[in-house]
């Protein structure tokens, strides 16, 4: 009886040191959610109107042969960014990110498909599902800046304009609220009307009445050139925030669901103690009521 009750009081010093980790971890995760989620609200705006003035633009007969607005004659195949966390213990983030990259597979020829990978989760779902990667960009700073994601955006600019692939699509989570996100499919290049129906309702409305005071000086190959990857940086920018807020709220309410069931375990196992302990009195005193018994 002794040596289970250590036994059972060992689990329990195990069980409470990882509920302060675990509790720790919920924590650090609110204050990163917070933070995140701020920095995406202040730049929802500016990416609405960015999205709101690329479908604008798309929308002018006189871009209808940019690179960047049409999808190439001999292109056959199809790049898809995929966004996962680098870090692990956030419930099931990943998981729903693979199981929409398998849904995403499930309607094309996967011979077709190539991927760029930012998190080091999303490079092991590519090679699990021996997806080809072209690019991988495992960390992005806690702190992430507008700067930051422009090497994602120039490399997936790079590659659609090799004029290999037909389109790109990015497979990330959209932020929501505390404690919900989606996941969801967004389809980027070429750039179209569809676009920006995400953020504007009535974008058609807008555009048949704004397109014709946009005027392109010097000419138009120069804006594009110019003012279209800032527009689709900032795009970009704001799919790793709502990415970002997603994980670090994923992995809050992961961590809050250990840290109640650390609870929970522990409860039962301090029960578990204490009817152990109540055994052993209950057995020694019985031996000793024998013994005096025999004595009689």
């Amino acid at each position: 009886m002794a040596a289970q009750g250590k036994l059972i009081k060992n689990k329990m010093a195990s069980v409470k040191n990882i509920r302060k980790i675990t509790k720790t971890m919920e924590m650090v995760s609110v204050a990163k959610m917070r933070r995140t989620v701020e920095q995406a609200v202040r730049s929802k705006y500016f990416t609405s109107e960015a999205y709101e003035m690329l479908a604008m633009i798309a929308n002018r007969n006189i871009v209808k042969n940019h690179r960047l607005f049409k999808i190439p004659e001999k292109a056959k195949k199809e790049l898809v960014v995929i966004v996962a966390s680098s870090k692990g213990m956030c419930g099931g983030y990943n998981t729903n990110i693979a199981r929409q990259v398998r849904n995403f597979l499930s309607t094309k020829n996967i011979e077709n498909i190539s991927t760029i990978t930012v998190g080091k989760q999303a490079d092991k779902i590519a090679r699990r599902m021996q997806i080809p990667i072209i690019a991988s960009f495992a960390y992005f700073s806690e702190n992430l800046s507008i700067q930051e994601s422009l090497g994602l955006s120039r490399t997936v600019l790079s590659e659609f304009e090799t004029g290999n692939y037909q389109s790109v699509y990015f497979i990330t989570t959209e932020f929501i609220k505390a404690m919900e996100y989606q996941v969801q499919t967004i389809p980027l290049l070429p750039i179209s009307l569809n676009l920006s129906k995400k953020y504007s309702e009535n974008v058609e409305q807008e555009i048949q009445k704004d397109t014709e005071n946009y005027l392109f000086e010097p000419n138009v190959d120069q804006i594009i050139d110019v003012v279209v990857p800032h527009l689709i940086n900032a795009i970009v920018f704001q799919i790793l925030l709502d990415a970002f807020a997603s994980e670090h709220s994923s992995r809050m309410v992961a961590m809050k669901n250990a840290t109640d069931n650390a609870g929970v375990l522990l409860d039962d196992l301090m029960l578990t103690f204490n009817q152990v302990r109540q055994a052993g009195i209950t057995q020694e005193l019985s031996e000793i009521i024998a013994g005096a018994s025999a004595l009689h």
